[in-house]
């Protein structure tokens, strides 16, 4: 369950225009994340199921950009803001899952914005229903 929706995520993701270019990896992925870029990372560990049939993931996103690029910071915080529109509505979601789960529902629980490790970082966390159909 937890690869399904942290691939569904990453794929819907990389439908958004803004995001042309942008690394975005599943954290299950084994491509390297580049160092010199944005990447926007998608990580489920966990999905729990409350009633047979229904799930609750919660949902780690990672969007990072070196500081040392020219406009690093403006560039980063463009992309956190499409980040956080596109967390406002995830209804297309369905069409990334398997064809037996259906996207149900979110919750934003967690946004920081940070500088760590020469990076400046937007993590989000979320809780993300899916139902079996």
């Amino acid at each position: 369950m937890t690869l399904e929706i942290q691939h569904a995520l990453a794929a819907l993701f990389r439908t958004a225009e803004a995001f042309d270019g942008l690394a975005i990896h599943a954290s299950s992925d084994d491509q390297e994340i580049p160092g010199d870029q944005s990447a926007l990372v998608v990580a489920c560990d966990t999905a729990e199921s409350p009633v047979a049939g229904l799930y609750r993931a919660t949902v780690q996103i990672t969007l990072s950009t070196p500081c040392i690029l020219q406009d690093g910071l403006e560039a980063h915080r463009a992309l956190a803001t499409v980040l956080r529109q596109q967390l406002g509505d995830l209804a297309r979601l369905s069409t990334h899952l398997p064809e037996t789960l259906a996207y149900s529902g979110r919750h934003l629980s967690q946004w920081n914005d940070s500088r760590e490790d020469e990076r400046w970082l937007t993590t989000a966390e979320l809780a993300v229903g899916v139902r079996e159909i």
